[in-house]
């Protein structure tokens, strides 16, 4: 297991200069880029935990309140399942609770200190796919309970299939010509594409044609038709 707080302090020492400035800048500030992932692990690792060594004490500062906002930023790490999370929010809240009130922003936080309070109690985040058993029933009252769709949210009004079948094109060790092979080079080279985990998605038309005969040719030759949908893959 990895010490989170210690972890922070010793990647970024100028910013944190002990442990509440690492507990105040993940609970209180807005944007600060950590999220938890869906089987509530900060930083998507389980191997984080939070271990407190240093005693309670006041805060040299401390991120403005919004009360404005409908968002409840506050509670964005709500459910964090990484060993030591509510231990750590509680010493956030006593560190508040003592810190003088002539600190900017600090006594926002003391009248509303419920919000942490809130985040504290928040039950952990339960993996609903945690097994095939579990994930069955989970995914059909998800899907039933599901009212949009990534085309609706950006207010689509048209949408393709999600899962459709494509040809893959697997050039490297396999019975794909060199000539052709060659041309796939260039596919890389003109997209600028890297190794293995990259791809080149084309269909069978007349854009890939004028570009790349020699893999049209093959494409072709092999028996995918005219408009059908194709994923080079080489790994090199």
């Amino acid at each position: 297991m990895t010490n989170y707080i210690q972890q922070k302090m010793s990647y970024y020492p100028s910013i944190y200069k002990n442990e509440r400035d690492v507990i105040e800048s993940l609970c209180c500030v807005l944007g600060n880029g950590v999220d938890l992932d869906l089987k509530g692990h900060i930083d998507s690792s389980s191997e984080y935990e939070f271990i407190i060594t240093e005693p309670v004490a006041p805060l040299r500062s401390i991120y403005p309140l919004s009360l404005n906002s409908k968002e409840k930023y506050h509670m964005r790490l709500a459910g964090c399942t990484n060993k030591g999370w509510s231990t750590a929010v509680q010493y956030l809240i006593d560190c508040i609770n003592i810190t003088p009130d002539t600190v900017p922003s600090i006594k926002v936080w003391k009248e509303n200190i419920h919000l942490l309070e809130e985040l504290r109690d928040y039950p952990s985040i339960v993996d609903k796919y945690s097994t095939k058993e579990l994930a069955e029933l989970s995914f059909k009252k998800d899907l039933e309970e599901s009212t949009e769709t990534t085309a609706t949210r950006c207010n689509y009004n048209t949408h393709h299939d999600s899962v459709r079948k494509v040809y893959f094109f697997d050039v490297q060790w396999s019975d794909c010509p060199v000539f052709v092979y060659k041309e796939v080079k260039q596919i890389w080279s003109d997209y600028d594409l890297g190794n293995d985990d990259y791809m080149y998605k084309t269909s069978l038309n007349y854009e890939l044609f004028e570009s790349y005969p020699r893999v049209y040719m093959w494409l072709k030759h092999k028996g995918v038709l005219e408009g059908e949908q194709v994923i080079v893959h080489w790994w090199w």
